[in-house]
């Protein structure tokens, strides 16, 4: 996944996997000044395990990348940042509240309410149609917004998808 540092002028993109299902947890940026040209970030601090299907977000206030859930070989919920100051780090966050496990999700910043907006995704099982919030303020705090009236669920074994109304299994 990637996201837009304005501040610097560059592209800098984190995780994904090889076709040999080998997960990467390199931070690169990709410079937007004069000649494109790549860099292997080297953050200090623990660095996320490896990971795709990822979702995040350029947080504006404190300056840092945001990288949330994916898939390692189990599903994520974790949620990391990356601070893009002059010694860039990684820090675990350790938001309040239950973060679902999912991967194949998007993310947006919510500039008003300085909170992280995730949507979507996949637990393994079914796709989901929730609307949860990631508080960016203290700490932070979990919580869901909404659900939509359509859910859509996948059998592996058929390959067939099934479309319902309701939000509850």
């Amino acid at each position: 996944m990637s996201i837009y540092d304005p501040i610097r002028h560059r592209m800098l993109v984190f995780g994904g996997s090889g076709f040999d299902n080998t997960f990467s947890n390199d931070a690169w940026a990709l410079s937007l000044d004069g000649p494109p040209a790549w860099s292997l970030l080297i953050p200090s601090g623990p660095r996320p395990s490896g990971r795709f299907s990822h979702a995040g977000a350029y947080d504006p206030v404190r300056d840092r990348f945001i990288v949330f859930g994916g898939y390692d070989g189990a599903f994520k919920n974790d949620v990391r940042a990356l601070t893009l100051s002059a010694a860039p780090s990684w820090t675990q966050l350790s938001p309040s509240g239950a973060a679902p496990r999912l991967d194949a999700m998007t993310a947006v910043y919510d500039r008003v309410r300085d909170r992280l907006l995730i949507f979507g995704g996949w637990d393994g099982f079914s796709f989901h149609n929730e609307v949860w919030s990631l508080s960016l303020a203290g700490a932070g705090s979990w919580s869901i917004l909404g659900t939509s009236e359509r859910r859509r669920r996948r059998d592996a074994t058929t390959r067939r998808s099934t479309t319902w109304r309701g939000t509850g299994w």
